[in-house]
């Protein structure tokens, strides 16, 4: 389940800080003796070479560059929308010359419930992405982004900007808000287009939202000081993996402007989970808020050393960070740290199933001990499993369930119902006996004293 975590951490300010900004740059407006009055008209290079824009979807206008192909015929409803489609505007392409792949816009201003969505991805993308149920059945989308009786209100923050505030009661695992994104962009855009190609094409895609979405992206802030719309993107989007098998996955940023509001803290009171079928980002409340309390989430992986946290936090988010984990005394920081080294130590041998690993139970208790010392309640979901999987892997199936229980209940607060450590411990629950890890580590060590006689 750390991998969830990672899956799905907060901003991709690292990826592009590590890139070359490009700063009061545009693209000029062209004519194209192709493509007629009916399509946008393409935004031309200048004098960068080999990059070409185009109009239209890959599905209706493949192989258009500036002076070849007649563009394929596209049918156009009355009101100038594609026929046929969820999309409002005729989509507009960003590739190179003489490659095969383009990113273009599409933007669907009826999506989850008419607040709109802009897709900045591949032709080929485009259509996974209306395969999904978000798509294809609008009531699964019915309760995100509602708010009839909020647990929470927002309000000014003395140097923290705007924040949530809890104004009843939450317990574990209660659900705070859902929330859909609005822009969502292919990763590889980042590193395939220059800045000053790509921040026309991200802003174009803002203005093409309905009016409520745009105006809550546009209400977020930034903290870099590049082109506005990059900028707003870089500070509050979140990486998630789609389409891709379970070691091939491809890179989305989206953004929710919803959960933007949320503030970091090393040790959150709340954490989320995407949905990749709906593209819902679920929130909910990892122990118990009281009313007044802040809501906070970790930007994060939490079980870092302060050093590590500090620097990461700078890296990307530009602000040295003041929770009560990050500001306590020395000797209570050192012992922290060392807590979490050792920690990450033992995971290791837990995680080592060879014949040669000293794991047993009794090290991930240990280490689940030391999570709640911690206060690490949503990545302890990860060692609750390795729990289970010790216990079983020594045949003492009653406490292997009981972990296993725990594992379920953390990881879909943590990772969400779909994760795969969730459905791995349910099948250790439903028949442990059957499961991967039942006997493991007995047998593995029956060997090596077989082999070693």
């Amino acid at each position: 389940m750390r991998s969830s975590l990672l899956t799905y951490a907060f901003s991709v300010a690292g990826i592009v800080l590590a890139q070359e900004s490009s700063l009061n740059s545009e693209l000029g407006f062209c004519g194209s003796p192709l493509i007629g009055s009916t399509f946008w008209n393409p935004i031309c290079a200048g004098d960068r070479q080999g990059l070409t824009v185009v109009a239209g979807s890959g599905d209706f206008q493949e192989n258009i560059h500036r002076a070849a192909n007649k563009p394929a015929e596209v049918v156009l409803s009355a009101d100038g929308i594609l026929a046929g489609s969820p999309w409002s505007h005729k989509p507009r392409c960003l590739r190179f010359e003489n490659a095969t792949e383009k990113y273009c816009l599409y933007t669907s201003p009826t999506f989850a419930q008419d607040r709109g969505v802009t897709l900045f991805t591949t032709p080929e993308h485009k259509d996974l992405f209306l395969q999904l149920p978000a798509f294809t059945n609008p009531d699964v989308t019915q309760d995100a982004n509602r708010e009839p009786n909020p647990p929470y209100e927002s309000r000014q923050l003395p140097g923290r900007g705007v924040g949530l505030i809890a104004n009843r009661t939450l317990h574990r695992g209660d659900h705070i808000f859902s929330t859909t994104p609005v822009f969502v962009l292919h990763g590889d855009i980042y590193e395939t287009f220059a800045d000053e190609d790509r921040f026309p094409f991200q802003t174009d895609g803002i203005n093409r939202l309905p009016d409520g979405a745009k105006k809550k992206f546009l209400d977020l802030c930034g903290h870099f000081g590049t082109d506005k719309v990059d900028d707003i993107i870089n500070t509050n989007s979140f990486a998630v993996d789609l389409f891709g098998e379970e070691d091939d996955e491809t890179n989305y940023n989206v953004v929710m402007p919803e959960i933007s509001r949320l503030n970091h803290d090393c040790r959150p009171n709340a954490h989320y989970h995407f949905d990749p079928l709906t593209l819902t980002q679920h929130v909910h409340a990892l122990r118990t808020i009281m009313p007044g309390e802040e809501l906070t989430i970790s930007y994060l992986d939490p079980a870092q050393t302060r050093e590590e946290r500090l620097k990461a936090l700078r890296a990307s988010w530009g602000f040295a960070c003041s929770c009560s984990l990050c500001t306590q005394p020395t000797a209570q920081a050192k012992a922290s740290d060392e807590r979490i080294k050792y920690t990450l130590d033992l995971i290791e041998e837990l995680e080592d199933y060879s014949a040669d690993s000293l794991a047993t139970p009794q090290m991930a208790e240990a280490v689940i001990s030391m999570y709640e010392q911690e206060r690490l309640y949503g990545p302890i979901a990860e060692v609750y499993k390795l729990a289970a999987v010790e216990f079983n892997g020594v045949g003492e199936i009653w406490p292997a369930v009981k972990y296993a229980k725990l594992a379920i209940e953390a990881g879909i607060l943590y990772g969400g119902p779909y994760d795969k450590d969730v459905k791995d411990m349910e099948q250790l629950v439903k028949e442990p006996q059957m499961h991967w890890s039942h006997l493991l580590r007995m047998e593995k060590r029956m060997e090596r004293n077989m082999q070693q006689e």
